[in-house]
């Protein structure tokens, strides 16, 4: 998803460490009250489960959420997301497991490589298209 497809700007946030992205606005490394000022003035957040999904429901900021297999979205996610989860068929999830999965092949668990990025940007559009159907202003808001 690029800025030419969207319409408007794409930030990433998180880590300062986090690979960088291409075609993206660079928030990485900002402090959670600003994280929180940009989550609640963007259309769309995209995310794995982590600290900014749960600052985004609480600013009612629309969501898609990429659950793995460690845990399950009926856990930790969010009615008003969209969580997107992939069971393995081994029945393996959720498994909770900090350390390296048992099943993973080239060093990734299973569960985390089941839901393919262009399923991903399908639902991520979808819900982009929705929000911007709800909205009367322009689809870009600006932080």
């Amino acid at each position: 998803m690029r800025r030419a497809t969207l319409g408007c700007a794409v930030v990433q946030l998180g880590a300062v460490e986090d690979e960088l992205l291409r075609d993206v606005v660079d928030f990485r490394g900002k402090p959670l009250v600003q994280v929180a000022e940009l989550l609640r003035a963007a259309a769309v957040h995209v995310c794995v489960v982590t600290g900014t999904m749960h600052i985004a429901s609480g600013t009612g900021t629309a969501t898609v959420a990429i659950f793995g297999g460690r845990e399950h979205p009926n856990v930790t996610g969010y009615p008003d997301a969209v969580n997107l989860y992939a069971e393995p068929e081994r029945g393996c999830s959720p498994c909770w497991m900090v350390e390296p999965c048992p099943y993973a092949q080239g060093g990734i668990a299973e569960c985390m490589t089941m839901l393919p990025p262009t399923v991903a940007a399908t639902v991520v559009m979808k819900r982009y298209a929705e929000v911007l159907g709800e909205k009367e202003n322009t689809p870009c808001r600006t932080a």
